[in-house]
């Protein structure tokens, strides 16, 4: 059975970092774990934050938007 290759292919869709405004259809978008909007790879962060349920700190993708607030 022959697969089209638009099936392996993730869609490409423009999107546009909330903090710089740096626009993008050719990389794919990331977003903040804890406001999640879209964000470039350059205002991301990896930052503990506190998880209410277990009890524990995880590492979680931050912008430095939230990181800023959060400290």
């Amino acid at each position: 059975m022959a697969h089209c290759s638009a099936e392996s292919e993730m869609e490409k869709s423009p999107w546009i970092c909330h903090v710089c405004d740096f626009k993008s259809a050719d990389t794919e978008s990331q977003a903040c774990d804890l406001c999640f909007r879209v964000t470039c790879e350059l205002h991301l962060r990896p930052a503990s934050v506190y998880n209410k349920d277990n009890g524990l700190y995880e590492t979680a993708r931050v912008c430095i938007v939230c990181g800023s607030s959060k400290s």
